[in-house]
């Protein structure tokens, strides 16, 4: 796990795994004030701590069912990702008929979905 800051403030944490040469960006947080190009940075130094330890390949599984998982998206294709349209599926019933949660306001994580086992 990462964590970045910015004038003693944590701007940014961001959570890596790796199984012999393959590297896995599992989660990223951004504080919501960051700038693209922060973003952009931070991203950039994660790869390269990747490559560092000898990784030849980095597997970022993506969403895009909300604004947030989008912008994520489009990050990290604006640093050379292939986004591969595979399907990823999310499937969602709700059993309260007063429940008011949409599934496009749940944020879908890559967390321990990716590396493991």
């Amino acid at each position: 796990c990462f964590e970045f800051s910015n004038q003693n403030k944590i701007c940014a944490h961001v959570i890596i795994n790796r199984i012999k040469q393959i590297g896995y960006i599992e989660q990223i947080i951004f504080d919501v004030n960051l700038s693209e190009k922060s973003k952009l940075e931070i991203l950039k130094s994660t790869i390269l701590i990747l490559k560092n330890q000898d990784v030849s390949c980095i597997r970022f599984l993506g969403f895009d069912q909300n604004i947030t998982n989008r912008a994520e998206l489009e990050l990290i294709k604006r640093i050379g990702f292939i986004i591969v349209k595979r399907g990823n599926w999310f499937v969602w019933k709700s059993l309260n008929k007063n429940f008011t949660h949409r599934p496009q306001d749940v944020f879908i994580s890559r967390l321990f979905t990716q590396g493991n086992n």
